[in-house]
């Protein structure tokens, strides 16, 4: 029965949900133990995880939007056939996890343990990898679109008729086999070690002299960074922060969480930028775009302060 109040309160989510947060209560969990939980058919848009016991959960065909997810633990659980959209996936173990035939699009991925998972059937869109670690983990049947990844750690992983397109690769890749898997029109910087690629096209991946990997297709990385400027510019702008609030403790923790994100999204970009600017023959658009970083961490660094102001008059009062 420990899981009864957890399920009253999803109800409470999806009335939020579909009466446009008029009606029912948002779902924030922390440092909550909902092991062996088994969800199907739910909505979960906007829903908040933090430091949560998750372990074999069983996630089935559930609607994740703008969901943000950190440090929680969902090892040996099952995801399938869910719909993961514009959520966030922080420093959380899922390790034994399967995915399986679920569709990620604009997601983001930091700092997450993915041992001995399983990868099978997945459609990841627009998505975002950051120092995310992989060991004795198995992907298959799965396609990466116009994805990023950064900084990743790959350990004797097995990767089968695995698709990646239109993307970006800084990974270091150890004793991993590579089978019947195709790379096409991406940009990398793979560090790879005892590392096979068995009917792979190009033979080897990450063969940087392939024509695949040139300046045309970095000027077009640069061209996304740009356009992706403005949509992080709109997300911190619309971030409001209001001094006069009923559930401080929540509301704080959600906007702190806000922040920190888009904090680690700028990062990204930021980083990706130092990469390949130099192929840019715009000199315009690059001071442009490196002004627009500066001016970003400065207004998310404001907010952060507001909500330590916050923080501060919350613990006064009590």
């Amino acid at each position: 029965m420990k899981n009864y109040r957890f399920y009253k309160a999803i109800e409470e989510h999806e009335k939020w949900v579909l009466s446009d947060k008029k009606d029912g209560i948002q779902l924030f969990l922390k440092n909550e133990d909902l092991s062996f939980l088994e969800l199907n058919n739910k909505n979960l848009t906007e829903a908040i995880f933090e430091n949560c016991n998750l372990q074999r959960v069983v996630i089935e065909d559930t609607i994740f939007d703008k969901a943000i997810i950190k440090n929680c633990n969902f090892s040996y659980g099952l995801f399938k056939n869910n719909k993961i959209k514009n959520s966030f996936f922080i420093s959380n173990d899922f390790s034994g996890v399967h995915f399986y035939s679920n569709i990620f699009d604009e997601n983001m991925f930091q700092g997450n343990i993915f041992n001995k998972s399983i990868l099978e059937k997945e459609k990841i869109n627009h998505s975002n990898f950051n120092e995310n670690k992989y060991k004795n983990a198995t992907l298959l049947d799965v396609i990466y679109n116009n994805s990023f990844f950064i900084k990743e750690k790959i350990v004797k992983v097995k990767y089968k008729n695995v698709k990646i397109v239109e993307s970006y690769i800084d990974a270091k890749i150890t004793q991993s086999y590579f089978f019947d898997s195709t790379l096409s029109n991406t940009y990398s910087m793979v560090q790879e070690e005892q590392t096979f690629f068995i009917n792979t096209s190009p033979k080897n991946l990450f063969d940087s002299k392939k024509n695949i990997y040139n300046n045309l297709y970095r000027e077009d990385l640069i061209d996304k960074i740009y356009k992706k400027i403005f949509v992080l510019e709109n997300n911190i702008l619309n971030i409001k922060i209001d001094k006069y609030i009923e559930n401080i403790e929540f509301t704080i923790g959600n906007y702190r969480l806000q922040i920190l994100n888009l904090f680690s999204e700028l990062d990204k970009y930021e980083y990706l930028y130092s990469i390949i600017k130099h192929v840019s023959t715009n000199t315009q658009e690059s001071n442009f775009i490196e002004n627009k970083f500066i001016k970003m961490k400065q207004l998310l660094t404001e907010k952060l302060e507001l909500v330590k102001i916050l923080e501060t008059q919350g613990d006064n009062d009590e």
